[in-house]
């Protein structure tokens, strides 16, 4: 699984890509770089929608990561918040009771 490092809760792109270049100043390997919570727009139920303000750019940042040789892995949760685009889609896939106040998917 290589080397996994995770990044503070609320770590912005820029902090990330200085995390990843520290490593590699160090001569320290780095496999996996690990974003925690603070990626979501709203977590604890999740939005599985990117912060705009931490990552206004997901796709270049994404992009920017993967240049490094580096994997990016996104924490999350099952459960989906009511603040979430898909969180409609997911309503009649879900069961009936709900996780800090999030529908829980189960189709």
């Amino acid at each position: 699984m290589g080397f996994w490092q995770r990044t503070p809760t609320l770590y912005n792109n820029k902090e990330v890509m200085k995390e990843i270049s520290d490593f590699k100043e160090k001569n320290f390997p780095l496999d996996v770089i690990g974003l925690e919570p603070g990626w979501h727009s709203k977590s604890y139920p999740c939005t599985f929608e990117w912060d705009a303000e931490r990552f206004p750019n997901p796709s270049q940042f994404i992009n920017q990561v993967d240049n490094e040789s580096v994997k990016l892995n996104l924490w999350c949760n099952p459960y989906v918040s009511p603040s979430s685009s898909m969180y409609d889609k997911l309503m009649p896939l879900s069961g009936s009771h709900k996780v800090w106040g999030g529908i829980v998917p189960d189709s």
